[in-house]
């Protein structure tokens, strides 16, 4: 598994295409590794994807008028995964994040900043790829649903005034599912 936190700079820049780009190919060599391939198969895969990404992101479009109707569709589609990670596993989300009962992806990827929206499609993309993937890899599946339902309850507590400690709280969350940290 390979974990990568982009950090994205204000505004639609080439670096930060670039930086989503190589966090979305990732997602995509996890999704195929997750699936039994070969390292072989995922390395070629990394450089096809990455080709196939930047011809996207050469094209950068701004959100079409079914915008509206696609964030609503990932928005349930996180919803599921929160409700198969409390029937599936016991993790106790909600008493530590104030947004676990709230719909906030809709809201993040109708965000009027288009490169916002943009990276909130782009990386839900990548992480439901490798969720999926978990699925086919069942000692992985627990661990990589949580740390995904901790990445993106992180990036919505963000959006709360004062809730910083929290945020860190919860990013460390994510990343204890894979690394243990003292």
């Amino acid at each position: 598994m390979t974990l990568a936190y982009p950090l994205v700079l204000a505004g639609l820049d080439i670096l930060s295409i670039q930086v989503i780009r190589v966090h979305r190919v990732l997602g995509y060599g996890n999704n195929l590794r997750l699936q039994g391939n070969t390292e072989d198969t995922v390395n070629r895969a990394y450089w096809s994807h990455w080709n196939v990404l930047k011809l996207e992101d050469e094209n950068f479009l701004p959100p079409g008028d079914g915008i509206e109707t696609y964030c609503r569709y990932i928005s349930n589609e996180y919803e599921m995964l929160k409700a198969f990670a409390v029937d599936n596993f016991e993790v106790d989300f909600s008493s530590t994040s104030p947004v676990f009962g709230a719909t906030p992806m809709y809201n993040a990827c109708m965000s009027t900043d288009e490169f916002m929206s943009y990276i909130i499609r782009s990386d839900w993309e990548h992480h439901r790829r490798e969720m999926i993937g978990s699925l086919m890899s069942s000692k992985k599946t627990k661990s990589i649903v949580v740390y995904t339902i901790w990445h993106w309850e992180s990036l919505f507590t963000s959006y709360i005034p004062g809730a910083s400690e929290l945020v860190i709280q919860q990013l460390f969350n994510s990343f204890t599912v894979f690394i243990p940290i003292p």
